[in-house]
């Protein structure tokens, strides 16, 4: 008994240097934890045990790397000098761009347009993700549960759209479909899986890409929120040209 986890035991975890972990070890799926001790003196004398593989291994705080064994591993210095360079994500400087190492100056908030149809539904049942902030838990598919809506498929509600204004014959040469069958899944009679619509999906970006950049707007590197981009542009001039109509 006395040798079991109990609850509101507490543990030691160390996080590990880049390019610091051994050389046997995986780094998407490696955490080194071991028994609690409040006299750091002993903390590189006893073994750490990998949560993952249930492998022992030491630590060093002096090493330039990893070795066979051994893994290098944070000190406190070691945070504090990373911190002093740090990026904040959620800034920008002063130029409105994302903050980097060589931002100087007062700092804003960053500007952050939403895609309903890309937003993801997020239950928060697990009990791991203080784990996953904390960065013990190392892989977050395994703490989130996502909820998906049938009815608001980026498929049907961006990519199709900017498929329809294109011509076929240019999405057959991007796709390597026939144009039947690009004709067909653009009436909605057909619908792709797989590659073929992962290579529509690219198509439909590289095409909403290209019209956002000749009018000189702002040009989203994911495929889906370029397609969202110019759907909003075209529903605004859409609209704006109603107004004008009606007056």
């Amino acid at each position: 008994y006395a040798a079991q986890v109990k609850p509101f035991n507490f543990r030691l975890a160390a996080h590990v240097r880049p390019f610091g972990y051994p050389t046997d070890a995986d780094p998407q799926r490696f955490q080194l934890v071991a028994p609690f001790e409040t006299d750091p003196r002993k903390w590189k004398r006893r073994p750490w045990v990998d949560r993952y593989s249930g492998q022992c291994y030491r630590i060093s705080t002096t090493a330039q790397t990893g070795g066979p064994g051994v893994a290098r591993v944070h000190t406190y210095q070691d945070v504090l000098d990373d911190f002093l360079h740090h990026p904040e994500a959620k800034s920008a400087g002063p130029d409105g761009r994302p903050c980097d190492r060589r931002t100087i100056g007062l700092l804003r908030r960053r500007q952050v347009r939403s895609v309903p149809d890309l937003t993801t539904h997020v239950g928060k049942e697990s009990n791991k993700l203080e784990e996953v902030e904390a960065g013990i838990e190392h892989d977050p598919d395994e703490a989130y549960t996502e909820y998906a809506d049938p009815g608001r498929d980026p498929w049907g509600t961006l990519a199709l759209p900017v498929l329809k204004q294109m011509p076929a014959k240019q999405l057959a040469t991007a796709t390597g479909l026939s144009e039947r069958s690009i004709k067909a899944i653009r009436n909605e009679r057909q619908r792709p899986r797989g590659r073929h619509r992962a290579a529509l999906v690219q198509a439909a970006g590289d095409f909403a890409r290209r019209h956002l950049q000749g009018l000189g707007h702002a040009v989203p590197h994911h495929d889906l929120a370029a397609c969202a981009a110019l759907l909003a542009l075209v529903a605004d001039r859409n609209a704006s040209t109603r107004s004008d109509a009606e007056a």
